[in-house]
This record gives structure tokens, C-alpha cells and sequence, in this order.
């Protein structure tokens, strides 16, 4: 298994759970739409998005292609691009609830 740790600086007691399903939300209608575009017609593929919340924040991105392509379509790049593309648009909303820190004299 591949981790990959990204520290944003963030009030994780800021983002509350239903953010947090509204974020996955709209992650999961991202990766659709990326997958549609990437993938050819009639390719299956499994997605399992989860948020784990404890002193730390992190995203689980499951995903599985059943092509009948293989010889001519990398389906495993296509996942990791697709697993980079999300963790970009996962950040990205997370930065709303960042943590702006300003040096005062």
C-alpha cells in the first residue's frame, strides 16, 4: 500500500462532519466526470471514497478498473492520475479551512 502524507495546516475542529460529506460529495462527482472523460465506453470501475477524522485528516480514495483494453490503455496510470486529480481537489477544498496564522507586534 502507497501513503502519501500531505501536512495544509488546518482547524480540523473548524470542518464539521457535514462539510466533510459535502466535500466527499462533490470529490466523488469529480472523479466520475475525470474517469468518464479518460476511460473508454463501457469500462467498469469500482470508487469508494471515506474521510477519517481524528487527529489528523486523512482521505482514502479506492478505486478499480475492469477494462478490456489492457494491451493498449495503462489503466493502472489512469488510476494514479486519478487518485493525483482528486487529492488536488480534495486540498483545494480543505484550504477553505486553513489555518492563517499573522504575526502581530
Amino acid at each position: 500500500m502507497v501513503k502519501k502524507i500531505r501536512r495544509i495546516g488546518l482547524k480540523l475542529r473548524d470542518i464539521s462532519l457535514d462539510d466533510l460529506l459535502d466535500i466527499l460529495e462533490r470529490l466523488e462527482l469529480e472523479i466520475r466526470r475525470y474517469l468518464h472523460n479518460k476511460l473508454p465506453p463501457k469500462t467498469d470501475y469500482d470508487l469508494i471514497l471515506s474521510v477519517e477524522k481524528n487527529d489528523v485528516l486523512t482521505l482514502n480514495i479506492d478505486i478499480g478498473i475492469i477494462g478490456e483494453y489492457e494491451d493498449i490503455i495503462d489503466y493502472k496510470a489512469i488510476v494514479n492520475d486519478t487518485i493525483n486529480y482528486a487529492r488536488r481537489f480534495f486540498e483545494k477544498e480543505l484550504k477553505k479551512y486553513r489555518v492563517i496564522e499573522e504575526n502581530t507586534p
